[in-house]
């Protein structure tokens, strides 16, 4: 699902992530060049519907701090997924 330069903010996560549920098993999400803040990391990382994801891209949402890439970095659900964030691969 590629939602890259879509002006997305905070407040569509929660509406993507509720529909996200009826996406079955999606494997990668493009949320680049977007509006998102720590608080869209926060509530991606505690959504269950993320765990099929194998790549999920975050670069270029300049709000999303060191603690916000620190907290995907360390997701369980995130944790077979290659995860790009901060212009940058995060590793493991």
């Amino acid at each position: 699902l590629n939602l890259q330069h879509t002006r997305l903010t905070d407040d569509c996560i929660d509406a993507l992530l509720e529909a996200m549920c009826f996406c079955g098993q999606l494997t990668y999400l493009n949320l680049s060049s977007n509006k998102l803040t720590d608080h869209s990391v926060q509530r991606l990382v505690q959504s269950q519907v993320l765990g099929w994801l194998r790549e999920i891209n975050l670069n270029n949402n300049k709000a999303i701090t060191q603690e916000g890439l620190e907290r995907l970095r360390q997701s369980p659900l995130l944790a077979h997924a290659t995860v790009y964030a901060g212009g940058k691969q995060l590793a493991k």
